[in-house]
């Protein structure tokens, strides 16, 4: 089997998935976990991820996240969600990352999984542009191969809200892509690439 688990290095497991896991789920809660979602926005079900469990870490050994935050024996590392009466949770990204379009809140892991569905896209990441009639307009970074700009946003708008739909798509080599030594994007170089292309 092949099973599809969410966590965290602060967190260790969180959740395992199986075959009855619904379509873009990681999965129910793993064994000895609790989850709990707090501040939910009433409209979307969407709020901040807390976990208890016996596997969460201690501390950090060197630094600290701004991210990461202790209530008693609940730990929460900024990630948001919500849980379908079944239990499943659905994740929909960093508190950190996500930006206001129009005053709707966007998450740019939401678009970026939506591109990668694409057949010639093999990683993707948004970024966030200021805006003075939107609040913000995302834009995107992606690798794999060339596409037409039209066709990637008539593959947007069938995947996401208009709202969330890149103003501008930017293609990277994939020798070009920032990484981290984890494998992860790089969202400081992306975000230092972008001032260098908004800037004069």
């Amino acid at each position: 089997d092949i099973r599809v688990f969410y966590g965290a290095s602060e967190t260790s497991f969180v959740t395992l998935s199986d075959a009855k896991t619904p379509l873009n789920s990681v999965g129910k809660a793993y064994p000895d976990v609790d989850i709990d979602i707090r501040n939910i926005d009433t409209e979307t079900g969407i709020g901040d991820i807390w976990v208890r469990s016996p596997y969460v870490f201690e501390s950090y050994s060197l630094g600290t996240s701004k991210d990461t935050l202790w209530d008693g024996d609940w730990l929460t590392v900024g990630e948001m969600g919500r849980i379908d009466p079944d239990g499943n949770l659905f994740l929909s990204g960093r508190k950190s990352r996500m930006f206001t379009v129009a005053d709707q809140n966007v998450f740019p892991e939401d678009i970026e999984r939506a591109l990668m569905l694409h057949p010639n896209i093999s990683d993707a990441v948004v970024m966030p542009v200021s805006d003075t009639k939107r609040g913000f307009h995302p834009v995107a970074f992606y690798c794999g191969t060339s596409c037409n700009e039209v066709e990637l946003r008539t593959w947007c708008r069938t995947h996401m809200s208009s709202r969330a739909v890149p103003f501008v798509f930017h293609y990277l080599d994939m020798v070009d892509w920032p990484r981290l030594a984890s494998g992860k994007p790089n969202i400081r170089a992306f975000s230092a690439m972008l001032e260098h292309l908004d800037g004069p």
